[in-house]
């Protein structure tokens, strides 16, 4: 961890900085205090005094704050877009009296900050920020109204505590003289592709696989197999430039004796240097024991899957693995954030029309894509008001009354407005900066790390991202749940049982209702401390009776399903950080 405070006039080291597990780092500044705890480095040099966190295969890892020093010698501020891998740091410039703080635009390593008229603190965790007695301890409510309706349309930069903000990607924080302020110092380009439009596919399984090799080159690496196409694109584009791969698998057969199964049976035997260890997670059917450091977000997506990985990561720390290398942002990349409105603005229909024509759900595919987006704001706003109305919203264990609250009418307000499209540059930045995807992913990088992993995402490398930007500039992606341009660039490596099959579901379904129906799981939504802050919102009555109803083998909609989840892991969450920190 890496805090930083800073005040307005100079003060003594904060007092809380032991309680919240930090050593303190000299600066040439009384006014400005760093403090780090293990796995940061730091780097005096002058008038600068960096600390820094950096991922584990990131270049020069344990010294990164003084690659950090060098760059922001040659660029100053400017120097995010230049330092490579995942990383955040703090920077202290005692000739210009400024705090600069900064993490990775791809893969994103936010901060988080909080700030009054006398003091500014900015951290790489949110929960020890509340050591210090000035930072107020209030949940935010409209974040909290998103979580337990499943909206899940919380505003960029928002977190579960209403008086701190988290940076979004490419942003960073300044403070000096004037007081402190955000700004855009980072943005993801479009790579240039237009000398290789019959080599697409190809240069995507290059870069794929040169990140994938990043990821092994430093530190002991093994692969997360899923058994779908994106961790096999990594497994197949890794094997192209290595000699052989590590990889674990979980299979649940006493659950599903077919989920995923026959996929990692077909990869082991097409790929004889991918050696994979399967683990049998039938019996990981419980919530799980989240450890005494409670994480900074709420959020467990998916947790279904959350016993069953935790096993895995259990099993690869054993075997002296250091990462776990995933296929996280393959659906979104290459799934759902494409859109058909790109082609349209540049004037090639039959591109988007191809494009809708591949696609499931073309109806509200064509709605939201391609005809909301050029309505006048009213307009598009009371459409879909009258076609989603409020009350098809909300969860069923809804309070009566729940439609009539203005939270949730603003809430739901800002929910539709998610649904319009845009251009995919946009949709990308949108899907970074939201706060259920970054909570969501900080959650399972924090648990991981209690196992003493790391877990790596290739896909959201920022050269991939920016290839895959200039991959849609060339229209050479069409969204669709069968990721058509995923399964043409990986012909010929990935074996086509695997590239052409259908997303699998089954183990999510088989898992569900067990875990949100152990003891774990009920003993949260049961906390006294949960029902009073939640009474305003939730009917515990009928959740009881969903769970019940689960717990019989009735079954519930996808829906249904993710705003219980989505209650429960605010329950376990909330439980604790009000008794831990005083969260109210």
């Amino acid at each position: 961890m890496i805090l930083g405070v800073a005040w307005s006039l100079p003060a003594s080291e904060p007092p809380w900085f032991s309680p919240a597990g930090l050593r303190g780092v000299r600066t040439a500044s009384g006014a400005v205090h760093l403090g780090t705890s293990d796995g940061a480095s730091q780097c005096v040099a002058g008038n600068l005094t960096v600390v820094a966190e950096a991922g584990r295969t990131s270049p020069d890892a344990p010294s990164y704050a003084a690659r950090v020093v060098d760059a922001y010698l040659h660029f100053g501020p400017g120097c995010v877009q230049h330092l490579p891998g995942g990383f955040r740091f703090l920077l202290h410039d005692a000739d210009t009296q400024m705090l600069f703080a900064a993490g990775s635009t791809a893969p994103s390593w936010p901060l988080a900050y909080w700030s009054d008229s006398r003091m500014t603190i900015v951290s790489s965790r949110i929960l020890p920020m509340l050591r210090c007695p000035d930072v107020p301890r209030a949940l935010d409510e409209a974040y909290l109204v998103h979580l337990v309706t499943g909206l899940a349309a919380m505003r960029g930069g928002s977190t579960a505590i209403r008086a701190v903000r988290r940076l979004c990607p490419g942003e960073a924080l300044i403070v000096d003289q004037g007081g402190a302020r955000v700004s855009r110092v980072d943005q993801l380009a479009p790579r240039d592709v237009g000398g290789h439009r019959n080599r697409l596919g190809r240069l995507f399984v290059d870069e794929i696989g040169k990140a994938v090799v990043a990821s092994t080159e430093r530190g002991q690496s093994a692969l997360s197999l899923s058994g779908g196409l994106d961790s096999a694109a990594l497994a197949g584009a890794g094997l192209r430039h290595v000699d052989a791969l590590a990889a674990f698998s979980f299979v649940a057969p006493g659950l599903d004796s077919t989920a995923e199964i026959e996929s990692i049976a077909v990869m082991d035997a097409a790929w004889p240097n991918l050696r994979v260890t399967q683990v049998d997670v039938s019996e990981a059917t419980n919530f799980p024991d989240l450890g005494c450091d409670l994480r900074d977000d709420p959020l467990l997506t998916p947790l279904a899957l959350l016993p069953a990985r935790m096993r895995v990561w259990s099993d690869a720390r054993t075997a002296g693995f250091q990462t776990l290398i995933e296929g996280e942002g393959g659906d979104e990349l290459f799934s759902t954030l494409p859109t058909p409105l790109d082609a349209l603005h540049g004037g090639h229909v039959i591109d988007a029309m191809r494009h809708v024509l591949g696609s499931s759900g073309r109806r509200t595919l064509v709605e939201h894509g391609l005809w909301l987006p050029f309505l006048p704001g009213v307009v598009r706003r009371a459409w879909l008001a009258r076609r989603q109305p409020i009350e098809a919203l909300l969860p069923a264990f809804s309070k009566w009354d729940a439609a009539a609250s203005p939270a949730i009418r603003a809430a739901t307000g800002e929910y539709l407005e998610t649904l319009t499209h845009r251009s995919f540059a946009a949709r990308l930045s949108e899907w970074q900066s939201a706060p259920i995807v970054a909570g969501a992913a900080l959650s399972r990088r924090h648990l991981a790390a209690g196992f003493g992993l790391e877990l790596d995402w290739p896909m959201l490398d920022r050269s991939v991202l920016e290839l895959v930007l200039g991959l849609h500039a060339a229209r050479a992606v069409h969204g669709a749940p069968t990721k058509p341009f995923l399964q043409a660039a990986f012909a010929g490596i990935v074996p086509d049982k695997v590239r052409l099959h259908s997303k699998n579901i089954g183990l999510y379904k088989a898992f569900i209702p067990r875990v949100l129906t152990s003891p774990r799981a009920r003993l949260a939504l049961r906390d006294a401390r949960v029902r009073a802050r939640l009474a305003d919102f939730v009917r515990f009555e009928r959740i009881e009776a969903m769970l019940d109803g689960l717990a019989a083998g009735r079954s519930l909609g996808v829906a249904a399903l993710w705003q219980l989840e989505c209650v429960v892991g605010f329950a376990e969450w909330y439980a604790r950080a009000s008794r831990e920190y005083g969260v109210d």
